[in-house]
């Protein structure tokens, strides 16, 4: 396997400015070395980004995944480093400070250890197909229970049921927020008035998912409607 020495600030897509670089796979296979255009191509066939990794040496190394996934990831890293950091020097200190200021500084770590523990169950679901196969208009392969997707997700504190939905890995089509499309099934594939809805909590939201913020313990729901009333 290529070792890899990841940058500060990884340029994707069309910010990568190299002609030719060596390419990894979504799951970590080499593919050898590619053009630029070439590898922006096998990106775009996967579903996800072609983001540089690494430019030194005589070959730059770009990979294929989700940015945002990599990104969010990445930043949790460096907190979670942080933290552990802080932590330790903290533990070495002599102890000057008063009962008072000990009180408030373990009310804080227990205040970022909630934050860092929040999660939500994520369910995304197309089980309504089950039932109006006749009016299926594509090739969509409906999963056994129509359940694609079920896990408990963790978040950050002001991510929105999309930034969620876009870490799941299933692939998902979005457009200007408005999701038209996940794992391959898409808007009107079974009928005129069908397509994909969020429900939070067993209510549906009247605004995009990306301006909905998630909070601890949230229920999320992404479910395919065939026809009105079915859900």
């Amino acid at each position: 396997m290529l070792a890899i020495a990841t940058l500060k600030d990884n340029p994707i897509n069309e910010q990568i400015r190299c002609k030719e670089m060596m390419v990894i796979g979504p799951n970590g296979e080499q593919l050898g070395v590619k053009s630029k255009q070439d590898a922006l191509t096998l990106a775009g066939y996967a579903g996800f980004d072609l983001v540089l990794m690494s430019d030194s040496g005589n070959m730059p190394v770009c990979k294929i995944m989700d940015y945002n996934k990599f990104k969010y990831e990445k930043k949790k890293k460096t907190k979670e480093k942080t933290t552990k950091t802080k932590n330790t020097k903290e533990t070495t200190k002599t102890t000057t400070a008063s009962k008072n200021e000990s009180t408030v500084q373990t009310a804080e770590n227990q205040t970022t250890e909630a934050k860092q523990e929040q999660s939500c169950e994520f369910l995304i679901s197309c089980k309504t197909v089950l039932s109006n196969k006749s009016a299926l208009q594509s090739n969509y392969q409906v999963p056994a229970g129509g359940k694609i997707y079920e896990k408990k997700m963790e978040f950050e504190e002001g991510d929105t049921v999309m930034d969620v939905l876009k870490r799941t890995g299933v692939d998902i089509d979005v457009s200007k927020g408005y999701v038209a499309g996940i794992d391959g099934l898409y808007e009107f594939d079974c009928g005129k008035n069908s397509g994909w809805m969020y429900r939070v909590n067993g209510k549906f939201p009247n605004y995009m998912a990306g301006k909905c913020k998630l909070h601890d313990g949230d229920k999320v729901e992404w479910l395919y409607t065939c026809v009105r009333g079915d859900l």
